[in-house]
């Protein structure tokens, strides 16, 4: 008998990530009805999507206000699994990675941290992620070498990878434990909140209805499933983000920008094959042949925890 797999049935992924990136906190029933569907078959998309990590729970990053400051750091030490260890229960480190590349672990914390071996460290800027265009990588990089050929058709517009001189008020207590209940699944039901916290559901849909004042929400969607792509991290000397960021942004994956330091830092998600890893540095190649990025740097991520 033959075997089948989620992939073998017809779902519209795309169209339920692009519902949920606009409309983070999106009921079923709305789901259903915009994408013609019923409620069950609506919950057992986003339900498949979430299990094969083709689409993952929106996520929510504050703006670089004074406030809100974020710190990351690119590091190369002797025994990246010894600092993994450490950061396991660390109520100040928010993520990290271990790399292959111009650096070996990868940090982000709530304050400044002390090491040795920083290759990039300090304050980032504000995140800016892609919405992938619905084709193949095949299409991409067919659209990405029409642009190369006429890199000076693109339009480039102010880098939104700023940092802000400014304290983002009011701001209290309860504002900052939603932060961090919500920052990683903005989908998160607000009745255990109100329970656990003594937080009243009043100052849930203000916190809601003003989130995009003090921050982003990212929903992440990897058509064939995370698994079946490489993480890769680029950090460029350039001054022109708007243009590296117009190109990345036609891949089928999200691809995140932010500034750290006098660096622009993209990751990007690309499909194993060798054709794929060899066109992006195509690409680059071309970029620093028209002076357009300085120099750049890379690395691969082998894995990551967020504590």
């Amino acid at each position: 008998m033959q075997e089948f797999t989620f992939r073998d049935f017809p779902r519209d992924f795309y169209s339920l990530f692009l519902l949920v990136n606009e409309e983070p906190r999106i009921a079923f029933s709305d789901m259903a009805k915009r994408l013609k569907v019923d409620n069950r078959t609506a919950s057992s998309w986003w339900k498949l999507a979430i299990e094969n990590r083709i689409i993952y729970p929106p996520i929510f990053r504050r703006k670089s206000f004074l406030n809100f400051k974020e710190y990351i750091y690119y590091l190369n030490i002797k025994d990246p699994s010894l600092l993994s260890e450490k950061f396991e229960e660390s109520e100040i480190v928010s993520y990290y990675s271990v790399h292959t590349g111009f650096a070996n672990f990868h940090v982000v914390s709530k304050s400044p941290m002390d090491f040795e071996n920083v290759i990039l460290g300090g304050e980032r800027s504000d995140y800016f992620v892609s919405t992938p265009p619905d084709w193949k990588f095949e299409k991409s990089i067919k659209v990405m070498r029409e642009k190369l050929e006429s890199l000076d058709q693109i339009e480039e517009y102010a880098s939104p990878l700023i940092y802000h001189d400014t304290e983002y008020l009011p701001w209290d207590e309860k504002d900052e434990v939603l932060y961090w209940i919500l920052k990683d699944n903005m989908r998160k039901p607000f009745s255990p909140i109100i329970k656990k916290y003594k937080i009243h559901s009043d100052k849930i849909m203000k916190w809601i209805r003003r989130q995009n004042e003090f921050g982003n929400t990212y929903t992440m969607y990897y058509p064939k499933g995370e698994e079946t792509y490489l993480t890769c991290v680029y950090a460029f000397i350039t001054d022109h983000d708007s243009l590296i960021i117009d190109l990345f942004s036609q891949l089928p994956t999200p691809s995140v920008f932010y500034r750290l330091c006098n660096r622009l830092v993209m990751t990007i998600y690309v499909p194993f094959p060798y054709t794929a890893r060899t066109f992006v540095r195509k690409v680059l190649g071309t970029l620093q042949k028209e002076n357009l990025v300085e120099d750049y740097s890379n690395s691969i991520m082998e894995y990551s925890f967020r504590p």
